[in-house]
Parts: structure tokens; C-alpha cells; sequence
């Protein structure tokens, strides 16, 4: 009977394989304890031993026609290794045979069968390689080099099958065909294993001389710490030296003890030839030596167990493997029958039906002549056997079911195809609806300069509602790109995806689809920035039109000379004492557009001399003195000069008066004074100017100042930007807090009692942030060119005239007072009294600082309290209520911030 090639035969196969279970071995080591002596449990170590591979016959025969090429080195290697473990079990099972045949030679153990299984599996590798090589040794030489070489065979494993590699290359000749035809196992085998027994007997030798070592280290570290104490005696010492280096102390306690006796008086007269110290020395020395050799041997203890441990793991899968043979042999008759196979295959690996022909092939490969069925000795090769005839049947099944999937898969082939087509057009068509909205949000940023905000919004509502109209054709077309595989049968689906990627078209739509998201998403940012710049436009426009409209309604105002309450009648042509859009409309549809500012300029006009009587003088003879006398007109420029002088100083001293607590803080700016003092200096020379026969007046200039154009339509929009929500109308007091103008002082600054410099007086010092209501101008003064109003403060209600911007340049105050910042927490209310409570209103909200607020009525002083406060919006909510501005004690909460 033909028995199956090793391991490396079936990775070269590239059959199924399936780790068998090593052979059981018997090993005598330190650690094992002593030998079994039985032959019960010698028999199934050869019998294990003889499964170094799993295969069949058949698949010995398939063997022959392999090359080289075909056992890939590091799986050979890798097989390779554990058939060296059980060569390794088997030289140990052998060796421990032989010592217990020896010991009991009654039992009468015959130990050939480990060494029958080594021949046998050495023989089918070295077989193997020869005719898979055509018996070239050159390339046997080559390969078995790259295959010891592998890192799977490190130490002791290399070693192993370079030796194999050295016998069969010195079994082969140089003629190939005679290698191939002729070529006999046996001598190699043998040779190789004389050299693993060699191997193992002296890794043994080294493992117990390894473990004396150790245990004399611990004997001589013991000895010499009693040294190093002092507890042993000089004689103690002595000769402990003398059997270390050989002496013959063992010989002193052999001789009787009244020999000894007599000889102890005369070695204690002898000289000590060495004293403790030395003898420490020495005996430390040899310590030390002690040791390497003992931290060499336990270096060699973790290989040591991984080998028991391997051994161990032999034992339990034989145990095993007899358990389930047990399982199945019904009848009890050491065989498996046909029947007890089948059982066997389905119990274990599912496999319920063995074809006819498998199930003979194993009987007739497996059952020896004479037998039944399969015995324990092949029952690991009848589970290869098995385990192949499974994969055989699996691999029937698979292919009937791959030629059904092609038919099924032929027949939907050109619906596929059909599919694709439609989904195509689909695609075609979202494409199309993308390209036109991509050509309309292309031209809007070039429209952003010429359209007007309405038309900007309009077109970009339009233009929005096409991009989305495209992301729903597009997401549409894209879920029936994803779903075209998804139409056919779940078993299909696999292939047909295959089918899917290799077409033409089905490539151009995926990657037409794919393109549309990030086409519709810039689209979409057209639109958006579309909107940002209308937005911007938008604002930009309110503004120039609010402040274009506030300059008509201010003009008209003071060219009729009317406080803001009664100005509000005249805007309210319809009498019914709101203002609504159309009369709004009406009133700036008519009202004069060519604003102009009123410019207050001094003339000083030189008084005629009044004619007198000549008066008779008498003559004087010319002189030096004479010849340089100044004319008349000469001393009155003198005079003027002098005047102008002495007017320059009271101007700068009233200059100083005005700048008091500034100048006092060195917080003014030097060109602030001079400005104030030749301002007041200028018109303290034309007040004086009528005290020398000049006549001064004044004349009103109305020059022109330019303002915006807005339209009938932006008007429109900036009252409907004024309504409180839901309101239809201004009130009166909406209206007036509108068309009253109001200043924050940039600059500190201070009101005075009139228009003028000359002979003004301070009524009121005004500070950074404080807000102060138009109630006439500004009006520049012509003498020093700068811009004063009259004002009323807010904070304290002083009524006089500011400097709005000095003729250099300098800013006082500017335009503000609707916009306020919170700089301290404070609290919002819905009623101007703090105090009151609101019906349905929960606790007032906070305000934190840094919050911008929008002025919707006020400043108001509540009485009470003496509270400062306005009604506002705040901007980061929306909520409307009043806010103090400043407390009854000076304390600020908000403040007023430049628009």
C-alpha cells in the first residue's frame, strides 16, 4: 500500500490541506520525569509518526508532474518545520524505547516503528524534490539552499535541513535521467538520521550539563557567602580549596579516623599557605565563572519549555484524535466501515453526502488487504481524504451554480444595456437644466453696478428658484444612476456591477452625475454673493437716501423757521395727525432739493470824515524832525495796529476761559487755541472796528451744499424702513425724534451764550459721548470760517452755541445719537418708569456690555428716579423697551457712539 507524500508535497499541489497532529513522542528530559515503559503507549507513536503528510495516493501520483517552480520556497519551508518536529519527537521516542527496552528486556518492545515513520517521511520529501527537479542536482542544490535559507528555519531547524540538503546532494550524481529513474531514499534518510540522533543526544548532554552547572553555582555561591561570614574555619577553608583544585581530601575522609587523629596536631603546627582573604578571593573568582555558566543555562530554558511544551501539546491531540476514532467505531473492531465513514464525516465536517467515487477511492487507498475498513493508524490521512472529497463537492456545486449565474446573467445582459440608455437620457436632460442655470447666475456679478436693489432682488429670487429646480433634476437623475444594477435580481447584482463599470456609457453618466453637485454648489454661491452685494448696495443706498432726505427736511425746516413739532403739521398734509407713506411722498415730491447752508459773514465799512472848519496854524519853519513826521493816515494805522494788539490778547484770554478744564488737563490741542483765539481776536477787531468810525453788519449767505439724489421709490423705502413692526404710520413723536438732529461730542468742547467769540461766556462744559439736539444751524461763522450751531445738551438741558467744526479741520461733534452701546450691564424694561411692572411680561432682560442698541425715542429724564433714558431696539434680538442711559448718581450705562 502506497502511504501519503508529506506536507510539502500538498503546498505544492496547492490542494486544501488541514494541520494534522504531530506525531506523539516520548522524550526523556529533566522536566518530563522518567520514561513510560509501556508498549501500549509506545504503538501509537509510530503510528502517528508515520502521518507526517495527508494525502492520498491519488495525490502522490499527481506529484510527478510538479515542478520546482510550482513549491514556492517559504511554504515548503514552513512544512518543512514541522515535519522536523516530528523527526525530532521521533529520535526522542526511539531513544526512550531503547532505554526502556533495555530496562525491562521481559516486555520484549520493539522500537523500529519511530524509526520506520522517520524513513518514511524523509524518503517522500527527498523523493518529491528529486522528481520535481527532473534529478538536475544543480537546481535540487539551489532550491533546497533558498528553502533553508527561509526565516521559518532559524537554529537548530536550519541546521536540520542543511544536513537533509547535504546527504541528498551527496546521493545524486551528476547524470539527471539516472537521479530521476534510479534514485533510492534510503541511504539518504539514513544518514540524516544518524545526524539528528547525533544532534539531540548532544543537545541533551548540553541541557544537563547546563542544569549541574546551575546547581553547582548555587552550591559555590552558598560555600562562599559562609566564607565571606567568617562562620567556616581556616581548615574548613583549606579544604574546600584542595577539592577544588583537585586534591586529595576525598582520600583524607576514606582513611580511618585514628589516622586522622594523629595527623591533626601536625597540619595545625604547618604554616597556613594561604590565608582567609586569599582563599575569599579565589573562592569569589570562581563564583563568578559560576555564574555566566549558570545565566547560559537559563538562557537556554525558554527553548527548553517551548520543546516540553510541544510535547505536551502531542499527547493531548493524540489523546484526541483516539477519542474521536473511539466516537465513531461503532462495532468496536478497531476499523471504520463505510457506514461508520459516512457517520464520521457528517458528525465532524457536515458532510453528509460522500459521492460513490470518493468514498472508493478512500476504501481502496486506505484499507489494507484483509481489512474491513480504515484502522486508527490511517484515521488522520481518512480525514484529509475526507476533508478533500468535501472540497471537491463544494467545488461541483460552485461551478453549476457559476454556469446558472452566467446563463441568468447572458439573458439580462441587454436589459442592462436597455437600462443604461434611459437612465442616459435622464442624465442628458438634468444636464441640461444645470447648464441653464449656470448661464443665468454667470452675468449677475456684472449686473451688480446698474441694477437698483428691488430689480437685484427680484432677479435673484428668479435665478434662485431655476439652481433649485436643477438640484432636484440633478439628485433625481443621480439616485437613477445608483439604482440601475438594483432594478435586476439580488443574486445578479454582484456580476451585473462588473458589467455595469466595463460600459462606455455607464462611465460618461457616473462621472456626469458626479459633476453636477459641485456645478449646482457654485451656482448657488453666485446666487448668494448675488444677494450679499444687493444687501450691501441696499444699505449703502439707505444710507445716502436717509441722509439726502434728513438734509431736505432739516432745509425746509429752517427755511420756515419752525421747531420740529410744528414742522410735523406741515409734513402731515392730510391733517389727520400721523404721517403716512403718501404723505411722506407728497412733501418730499415738492419740497426744494437744493439744500444750502447759511453762512453769517461781518462787514466793516470806513465812516466818512466829517468836514470841518481849516484851523490857522502857524508857520514852522521846516526842520529835520518835520521831514519825517508820519501822516495823519499813517498815525491812525498805528493806533489800529496797537489796538488790534491789544484786542488779540482779550481775545486769548477769553479764548482760555472757554477752553477752562481742558486747557487746565493739557487735553486741548494747541491748534484748538489758536484757532479760538484768532476767531475771537478777529471779531474783537470788528466789534472795536465801530468805536474808530467803522460801521460793521451782518449778512446772511445761503450757499449751496451737495446732497444725493434719491427717487420717488427709495423714499418710499426708507419710510417703510422707519415704521415700528406693524405699523402703517409715523407718529408724532417718531417723526420729530427722526428730524431732530442730534450731535455726540467727539471732541470736549463747551456751549457758550452766543454765536460769536467776542464776549461770550461758558454756560456748560461738554464731554466725550455727551449728545446735545440741534435747535438751530449749523451756521458757519464768516469771520473764522467755523461751523456753530445752538444747541440743547442732553444731560443737563443747557441751551447755547457750540462749535461744530473749527476752519481747520477739527471735528467737535458729530452727527449721531441714534446709536448707543452698552458699557455697563444694565436692565431692559417695557415701561419708561423702571419701576412699573407690565402685565404678561416676565423679569426684564439683561444687557451685557458691548450690546448695540438703536435710539427709538428720547433721550427723556424720568423725574422720579432722576433717571436718564431712551426706548430702544436692541440689534441683537429685536426686543424694544427703555434702557438708562445715566443714573440719578452720574453713573453711565450706555453710551453714544458716532454713525
Amino acid at each position: 500500500r502506497v502511504h501519503a507524500p508529506t506536507r510539502i508535497a500538498r503546498a505544492g499541489l496547492g490542494l486544501p490541506t488541514a494541520q494534522p497532529d504531530r506525531a506523539a513522542s516520548f522524550h526523556r528530559s529533566p522536566t518530563l520525569g522518567q520514561p513510560i515503559a509501556t508498549m501500549a503507549r509506545i504503538a501509537p507513536v509510530a503510528a502517528v509518526a508515520l502521518a507526517a503528510g495527508c494525502a492520498s495516493a491519488v495525490q502522490l501520483r499527481s506529484l510527478r508532474g510538479l515542478s520546482l517552480s510550482d513549491m514556492r520556497p517559504d511554504v515548503v519551508a514552513r512544512t518543512l518545520a514541522h515535519v522536523e518536529d516530528e523527526w525530532v519527537s521521533q529520535v526522542s521516542g526511539f531513544a526512550e524505547c531503547n532505554q526502556t527496552a533495555m530496562s525491562a528486556p521481559e516486555e520484549g518492545l520493539d522500537c523500529s516503528g519511530a524509526q520506520k515513520a522517520f524513513a518514511h517521511s524523509c524518503g517522500t520529501i527527498a523523493a518529491a524534490i528529486v522528481k520535481a527537479s527532473s534529478g538536475d542536482r544543480a537546481v535540487v542544490a539551489e532550491y533546497m539552499g533558498t528553502v533553508c535559507k527561509q526565516p521559518t528555519l532559524p537554529g537548530w531547524r536550519q541546521q536540520y535541513c542543511q544536513g537533509m540538503a547535504e546527504r541528498l546532494m551527496s546521493a545524486l550524481s551528476a547524470d539527471a535521467y539516472d537521479n530521476r529513474e534510479r534514485f533510492q531514499p534510503g541511504a539518504t534518510c539514513a544518514g540524516l538520521w544518524s545526524f539528528v540522533s547525533a544532534a539531540e543526544q548532544s543537545r541533551a548532554a548540553a541541557e544537563a550539563a547546563a542544569a549541574k552547572a546551575k546547581a553547582e553555582a548555587e552550591a559555590a555561591a552558598t560555600d562562599g557567602a559562609e566564607v565571606a561570614e567568617g562562620e567556616a574555619p581556616a581548615e574548613a577553608a583549606d579544604g574546600a580549596a584542595e577539592t577544588a583544585e583537585g586534591g586529595e581530601g576525598g582520600e583524607a575522609k576514606e582513611g580511618d579516623a585514628e589516622a586522622a587523629a594523629e595527623e591533626a596536631p601536625k597540619e595545625e603546627e604547618q604554616p597556613k599557605e594561604k590565608d582567609a582573604k586569599t582563599m575569599l578571593s579565589e573562592c569569589m573568582s570562581k563564583l563568578t565563572e559560576t555564574k555566566k555558566v549558570a545565566q547560559a543555562a537559563a538562557a537556554k530554558i525558554p527553548e527548553l519549555k517551548e520543546k516540553n511544551m510541544r510535547l505536551v501539546d502531542v499527547h493531548e491531540k493524540d489523546a484526541k484524535v483516539k477519542a474521536t476514532f473511539k466516537k465513531y467505531d461503532k462495532d468496536k473492531d478497531s476499523q471504520l466501515s463505510r457506514p461508520e465513514i459516512m457517520a464520521y464525516a457528517k458528525g465532524e465536517f457536515g458532510f453528509s453526502a460522500i459521492p460513490k467515487a470518493s468514498l472508493d477511492t478512500i476504501m481502496e487507498t486506505l484499507v489494507a488487504d484483509g481489512q474491513k475498513g480504515v484502522s486508527q493508524d490511517d484515521f488522520l490521512f481518512l480525514k484529509c481524504s475526507v476533508g478533500i472529497a468535501r472540497q471537491l463537492q463544494i467545488g461541483e456545486r460552485l461551478k453549476k451554480e457559476r454556469i446558472e449565474r452566467e446563463k441568468a446573467l447572458e439573458k439580462v445582459r441587454g436589459k442592462l444595456v436597455d437600462t443604461i440608455k434611459a437612465v442616459a437620457k435622464e442624465v442628458d436632460a438634468a444636464d441640461a437644466k444645470v447648464a441653464e442655470a449656470e448661464s443665468q447666475v454667470g452675468p449677475l456679478g456684472q449686473k451688480v453696478k446698474d441694477m437698483n436693489v428691488p430689480d437685484m432682488e427680484t432677479l435673484a429670487d428668479e435665478v434662485d428658484r431655476v439652481v433649485k429646480s436643477s438640484r432636484t433634476v440633478a439628485a433625481t437623475a443621480r439616485k437613477s444612476v445608483e439604482g440601475i444594477v438594483l432594478r435586476f435580481e439580488e443574486k445578479l447584482q454582484n456580476d451585473l456591477r462588473i458589467v455595469y463599470k466595463q460600459d462606455a456609457l455607464a462611465k460618461r453618466i457616473e462621472m456626469q452625475t458626479l459633476r453636477f453637485t459641485p456645478r449646482i454648489r457654485r451656482a448657488e454661491n453666485l446666487v448668494e454673493r448675488f444677494r450679499e452685494d444687493a444687501a450691501r448696495k441696499d444699505v449703502q443706498e439707505r444710507k445716502e437716501v436717509h441722509s439726502a432726505v434728513l438734509s431736505v427736511l432739516r432745509y425746509a425746516q429752517q427755511q420756515q423757521g419752525l421747531s420740529a413739532e410744528d414742522f410735523f403739521n406741515e409734513v402731515d398734509i392730510d391733517n389727520d395727525g400721523v404721517i403716512d407713506e403718501e404723505d411722506f411722498a407728497t412733501f418730499l415730491e415738492n419740497a426744494d432739493k437744493e439744500v444750502k447752508i447759511k453762512t453769517i459773514r461781518k462787514t466793516v465799512a470806513k465812516a466818512k470824515p466829517t468836514p470841518t472848519k481849516p484851523v490857522a496854524r502857524p508857520k514852522i519853519v521846516p526842520s529835520k524832525q518835520a521831514e519825517v513826521a508820519k501822516p495823519a493816515e499813517e498815525d491812525l494805522e498805528a493806533e489800529a495796529a496797537e489796538a488790534e494788539a491789544a484786542e488779540a490778547a482779550a481775545a486769548e484770554a477769553e479764548a482760555a476761559e472757554e477752553g477752562g478744564e481742558a486747557e487746565k488737563d493739557g487735553e486741548k490741542p494747541e491748534k484748538e487755541k489758536k484757532e479760538a483765539t484768532k476767531a475771537a481776536a478777529a471779531e474783537k477787531k470788528e466789534a472795536d472796528g465801530a468805536q474808530h468810525g467803522h460801521h460793521a453788519h451782518e449778512e446772511e449767505i445761503w450757499e449751496p451744499v451737495k446732497v444725493a439724489k434719491f427717487t420717488d421709490a427709495g423714499a418710499r423705502r426708507l419710510f417703510r424702513k422707519l415704521l415700528a413692526p406693524g405699523a402703517e404710520s409715523l407718529s408724532k413723536e417718531a417723526f420729530v425724534s427722526f428730524i431732530t438732529l442730534k450731535y455726540v461730542v467727539a471732541v470736549k468742547s463747551s456751549i457758550t451764550d452766543r454765536f460769536g467769540f467776542i464776549g461770550q461766556h461758558i454756560l456748560s462744559h461738554l464731554e466725550e459721548g455727551d449728545i446735545v439736539e440741534v435747535l438751530e444751524g449749523p451756521i458757519q461763522e464768516g469771520a473764522s470760517g467755523a461751523l456753530r450751531a445752538k444747541v440743547k445738551s442732553m444731560k443737563d438741558e443747557v441751551e447755547g452755541w457750540v462749535t461744530v467744526k473749527a476752519n481747520k479741520g477739527t471735528v467737535f461733534l458729530k452727527e449721531g445719537g441714534n446709536v448707543f452701546k452698552v458699557i455697563k450691564e444694565t436692565i431692559l424694561t417695557d415701561a419708561f418708569d423702571p419701576s412699573a411692572k407690565v402685565e404678561g411680561r416676565s423679569e426684564a432682560r439683561k444687557l451685557k456690555v458691548g450690546e448695540v442698541l438703536d435710539v427709538e425715542e428720547g433721550p427723556h429724564k424720568e423725574e422720579t428716579m432722576g433717571l436718564t433714558r431712551i426706548k430702544v431696539k436692541v440689534r441683537s434680538c429685536g426686543a424694544h423697551g427703555w434702557v438708562t442711559v445715566r443714573g440719578n448718581t452720574g453713573n453711565i450705562f450706555a453710551k453714544a457712539v458716532p454713525e
